[in-house]
């Protein structure tokens, strides 16, 4: 087992002060919202900065904190591009609390399994796509959340948490749709350039293991979705389950998978 370190402390408790004013609906002013998520992503960053030097790490552990930080600077452009997105900071950011708290546990189990980005071709890119469409289905994901929980309060008839601190449910659908496009578009390129290394690497394209069967899994659902969405207007609660099924099947490809190798069987 590996000790926990300064890093990982502070870069979960980083994250507490926005998951709160998140919560309590605070963060109308945009200078306190811009303040309390650089306090949350500098530590991440600077965490995920400080290991890739020494190879990219492919346990459990490094995985939810380049996740984290993945998550947390694309957020903060999408937020700088739609004011609108700050409101999901009240799910967004507890997760992430969540995610980072997991992280910290992990790398007590971690098993560090470095890659020189530079020594697989395509490698560095496909890292890069993959980390940020998860990224951005992340954000998805959340929005489709809060979706759901308007729409429940305003089917029963409740003006209380949800009205007051989550966006508008327009507003919402429309953030979800323009993410959800960019997302499937680099999951695409991920899974393309992931082929491209294992033909360079094996001769073969796609080894069918978990990973790969779950990503694509989660494509298909996208695309599917967005099929739907374009031919018959799909939206709603019934768009937002599509959402959070292929983020299930992605989150079950890339973490989950690590989650079984390095805890359940390492």
């Amino acid at each position: 087992m590996s000790t926990i370190g300064l890093p990982e402390i502070i870069a979960v408790i980083g994250l507490i002060p926005l998951s709160i004013a998140g919560l309590r609906g605070q963060l109308g002013r945009p200078p306190l919202f811009w303040l309390l998520l650089l306090i949350a992503a500098i530590p991440p960053v600077s965490l995920v900065w400080q290991t890739v030097h020494n190879g990219w790490q492919a346990g459990l552990a490094a995985t939810l904190w380049v996740s984290i930080a993945t998550i947390l600077v694309l957020y903060g452009i999408v937020a700088a591009f739609n004011r609108m997105a700050i409101g999901l900071s009240a799910l967004l950011a507890p997760y992430l609390l969540l995610l980072a708290v997991l992280a910290t546990l992990a790398h007590w189990f971690a098993r560090s399994e470095a890659v020189n980005l530079a020594s697989v071709p395509w490698f560095a890119v496909h890292i890069l796509l993959a980390v940020g469409s998860y990224a951005l289905l992340t954000i998805t994901a959340v929005a489709a959340l809060a979706i759901v929980l308007q729409e429940r309060a305003m089917k029963r008839r409740r003006q209380g948490w949800t009205s007051a601190t989550l966006p508008p449910v327009a507003e919402t659908e429309r953030l979800q749709q323009y993410l959800l496009w960019v997302a499937a578009l680099w999951m695409g390129a991920a899974l393309a350039t992931g082929a491209a290394n294992e033909f360079l690497e094996t001769g073969r394209f796609l080894l069918m293991t978990h990973k790969i069967l779950l990503s694509c899994l989660a494509f298909a659902v996208i695309v599917v979705f967005l099929i739907l969405h374009q031919a018959t207007g799909l939206r709603g609660r019934l768009a937002a389950r599509w959402l959070l099924a292929g983020y299930l099947l992605l989150t079950l490809a890339y973490p989950g998978v690590k989650f079984v190798r390095d805890i359940l069987l390492g």
